[in-house]
Formats: structure tokens, sequence, C-alpha cells
């Protein structure tokens, strides 16, 4: 018999609510939006674009 152990199918991380996953840096607003609009569109969670200092 084997170990038991098989292939890596999928990594997983535990995020605190609250929690800045992504930060966008050296690109204007539009583009900064756009970038997330369609990052968070392939994601199971809720997101919300924050500018700094708006916290």
């Amino acid at each position: 018999m084997g170990s038991g152990k098989g292939d890596i199918d999928k990594y997983t991380a535990v995020v605190k609510r609250g929690t800045i996953v992504f930060e966008l840096g050296s690109l204007d607003e539009v583009t900064a939006r756009e970038a997330f609009r369609k990052a968070a569109s392939k994601l199971p969670v809720l997101t919300r674009f924050v500018i700094r200092g708006a916290i």
C-alpha cells in the first residue's frame, strides 16, 4: 500500500475580514479600478476597492 498522500490539488488560506489582499501601485485610478474589477470577478468572495487614506 502507498502512503495515502496524493498530489496537491489546491491551496487554501484563511483571510480575516477587512484584510487588504491586493495593493496596486503606480497606476492611475481608472486603470487600477478596471484591473481590480477583472480580478474580483474571479474571486468567490465580495470585494471592495479602497483608496489610501479613505479607510
